[in-house]
């Protein structure tokens, strides 16, 4: 009896895991998400002067160490999927792990952050 509870609470718990979203992605995996996902909004928490060097196609820039970054965070819309990056993926874990405190639940971290991207030879584009 023992046996069977404890494989049914494996099971259940197997089946919750696979049905949520990624927590964390590599790059490639992360490129085709953001173009697959229509609910997709990347989020580069760099500073000014990493961003200067070029960003991801589309990205929302949000320095993580800027005083009015919790201020613009308040003001994501709750049901979309933000995927976050930073330069090595610290301050973008930091980052996810923010919004998740304030109720963001789709939220994915770049592995390896912009320098893991640019070392898979994904393309990156000067801000504007």
């Amino acid at each position: 009896m023992r046996i069977l509870v404890f494989l049914l609470v494996a099971a259940a718990t197997w089946s919750c895991q696979s049905q949520q979203k990624k927590e964390n992605m590599g790059p490639e995996e992360f490129s085709k998400a953001i173009t697959e996902d229509t609910k997709a909004v990347v989020v580069d928490v760099r500073t000014d002067r990493e961003v200067a060097g070029g960003m991801i196609d589309g990205a929302v820039h949000m320095d993580i160490n800027s005083p009015d970054f919790a201020e613009k965070a308040s003001k994501l819309e709750k049901d979309k999927t933000y995927y976050v990056y930073c330069l090595s993926g610290g301050r973008s874990s930091s980052a996810a792990s923010y919004f998740k405190e304030i109720g963001i639940e789709n939220v994915v971290n770049l592995d390896g952050g912009i320098r893991g991207w640019q070392n898979s030879g994904l393309p990156l584009v000067k801000p504007e």
